[in-house]
């Protein structure tokens, strides 16, 4: 049974927000709000370099916390501070907060309804799905409530793609995870492997969105093979 989060409205001089109300709900996507540069110290854009005036106003990039004019900064949309509105941002922080919309717009959904996969430890099929905090992965056998795993991303120390062994293609047919589990030093590997018939798209676009959030959380450094661009949408369409 998911776990619903409590979650409060909070309105600042930055924007307004919908945040956890215990903060060991916090989501691993977010960023922490930046240090906002005083005015005293901003006196030009920090862009297109003008000095600003009564007519040319300075304003704060939400995402970096620097100062910019009208025509350097505009308002986007700002997933990973959990604005509800868009908010104003500098031009590279705008294409950072572009990169990322996808994942949260497509990926989240996906990721928390969840699908059925193989599961290579256990020989079985499991339901898996990301924990409403989206701080860990849960699979669960529904033949055996004795089988049950959870994955932190946090934990998670490599990823990568598997290769179809009948067909030999790297279309994604499953993942590979390292990670570190509850026991002190104890490493862990397990495989997700995406089913056959009619499900097997669906799980493919599961296990998608799982490499693109441990590359968004953890870098790409942790994902070997890499993500094929358009995966998603190819699957999707």
């Amino acid at each position: 049974m998911a776990i619903s989060i409590d979650k409060r409205l909070v309105k600042d001089k930055r924007g307004m927000r919908m945040v956890a109300l215990n903060s060991t709900d916090r989501s691993p996507f977010l960023l922490d709000d930046p240090e906002w540069i005083p005015d005293s110290r901003c006196p030009s854009c920090f862009q297109c370099k003008l000095k600003f005036t009564a007519i040319r106003r300075r304003h704060h990039c939400r995402r970096c916390g620097r100062c910019f004019c009208d025509s350097c900064c505009k308002s986007f949309s700002l997933y990973r501070m959990n604005f509800i509105d868009p908010v104003l941002q500098c031009t590279n922080c705008i294409e950072a907060s572009r990169k990322e919309e996808d994942f949260f717009n497509r990926s989240i959904p996906v990721l928390e309804v969840g699908c059925e996969v193989f599961v290579d430890s256990y020989d079985s099929v499991f339901h898996c799905k990301i924990s409403s905090n989206h701080q860990k992965i849960l699979l669960s056998d529904p033949q055996n409530s004795l089988h049950t795993e959870e994955i932190f991303l946090d934990s998670v120390l490599s990823a990568s793609r598997t290769i179809s062994p009948d067909t030999g293609l790297s279309d994604l047919p499953g993942i590979r995870l390292e990670y570190k589990s509850n026991i002190p030093g104890n490493v862990r590997k397990i495989q997700l492997i995406s089913i056959s018939g009619p499900q097997r798209l669906i799980s493919q676009l599961w296990l998608t969105s799982v490499l693109k959030s441990l590359t968004l959380l953890k870098g790409a450094s942790v994902v070997s093979g890499g993500i094929q661009e358009g995966t998603a949408d190819i699957i999707a369409s």
